[in-house]
């Protein structure tokens, strides 16, 4: 027995329809239109190689020549992007392509935030300061207002074993933002030291939750906490009129590095 006997062809259509519109919601509102220019990119780079079919060997192909214009954080965004639009349009988990995240990690190599002279992360102790050590690789490295500190998540932190790619969506401009945490100044051993203290029973995603004395709470920082950061650094570094330091220093080059 034919089960589609008798099926409306324009209620089938209505279902199709209704089955892609749901799948769009699955990206970001606020980004959505961004997302979906890097997927057409890409399909229409499959059409001018006369790609027949998308694997494992024609994704690092296609990051390749973008290597040639884009830097690390760029191209850490764009695999972020396709691979959600993926992901949805094609069913496809580029994730799981070994070679396209070695090639993106190999990017990253001689890509460094010139933060070299910074070292407090090095010489403030970690039983008062771990907190602070992480809002200033984050918000340094990401240029991040206090707001964009205050949301972001823990599901916004991508951990690719060797670098912290994070993404921040609830941006002023309320366009994605993407910046990328590596090895200076400790940045993502600091990150690990903090993420091992946070708490099983945690009840919501924010990531920078409170830090005393070697232990994490379960409570959020406040967003006007972020903007008190710079100045108790400052302070400890003994640095003439440390009060001048707000949290717009983690926007400026006039923060000490």
């Amino acid at each position: 027995m034919n089960l589609l006997a008798g099926c409306n062809v324009e209620n089938s259509s209505d279902i199709l329809k209704a089955a892609q519109e749901a799948s769009s919601s699955l990206l970001p509102a606020k980004s959505k239109e961004k997302y979906q220019k890097v997927y057409e990119k890409f399909c229409q780079w499959r059409i001018t190689k006369n790609v027949q079919k998308t694997d494992e060997n024609v994704i690092p192909a296609y990051f390749f020549e973008k290597a040639k214009a884009l830097k690390a954080s760029s191209l850490w965004s764009t695999y972020s992007m396709l691979k959600s639009t993926l992901q949805i349009n094609e069913n496809m988990d580029i994730s799981q392509y070994k070679k396209l995240v070695a090639f993106l990690k190999r990017q990253n190599d001689p890509y460094e935030a010139k933060k070299s002279n910074f070292d407090y992360g090095k010489q403030a102790p970690d039983d008062k300061f771990l907190l602070m050590k992480v809002v200033l690789i984050f918000g340094l490295n990401g240029a991040c207002r206090r707001a964009e500190l205050y949301s972001l998540t823990v599901k916004d932190i991508e951990d690719t074993g060797k670098i912290l790619v994070i993404t921040l969506h609830d941006t002023k401009t309320k366009k994605k933002r993407v910046f990328i945490v590596g090895s200076e100044c400790n940045g993502y051993e600091i990150y690990h030291k903090y993420l091992r203290l946070r708490p099983k029973h945690v009840k919501h995603n924010g990531f920078f939750i409170y830090y005393n004395h070697g232990k994490c709470t379960v409570q959020p920082v406040g967003i006007n906490s972020f903007a008190k950061i710079p100045q108790k650094v400052a302070e400890y570094l003994k640095l003439p009129d440390a009060s001048s330091y707000t949290g717009h220093c983690l926007r400026s080059s006039n923060f000490p590095r």
